[in-house]
């Protein structure tokens, strides 16, 4: 059984979510780092206690195979589109938090989720 891809399903709604209309929580400036997979990566191998966090080099599955997060070519490109995008100083802090943990959780599922299913 091949599930639907999670991870594109989750690009186009991105995409469609009006973040500039959240509720104005609070506003703050854009950062002054920039936000790609290597600040995350860096957490992750500090919450882990890995000495790497690779890129996920194949598909990786959740919830027992119902979920499948497809890798395409421009995987890594397209995550690092969508981190530099929930800095956007016009959308509030709320959104971009919500925007950025959503995108992180679809390009990288846990360790733990990775095996295909079988």
């Amino acid at each position: 059984m091949t599930a639907t891809d999670s991870l594109s399903i989750w690009l186009r709604v991105r995409h469609e979510a009006d973040w500039q209309s959240a509720p104005a929580l609070q506003r703050v400036p854009r950062p002054r780092w920039v936000l790609d997979f290597a600040l995350p990566a860096g957490w992750q191998r500090e919450f882990l206690a890995a000495t790497r966090a690779p890129f996920r080099v194949s598909d990786a599955y959740a919830k027992a195979g119902r979920e499948r997060y497809g890798l395409t070519p421009h995987a890594q490109a397209d995550l690092d589109s969508c981190l530099r995008e929930t800095t956007d100083p016009d959308i509030t802090l709320a959104a971009r938090a919500a925007a950025y943990t959503s995108t992180w959780r679809s390009f990288t599922p846990s360790p733990m989720a990775m095996p295909a299913p079988r």
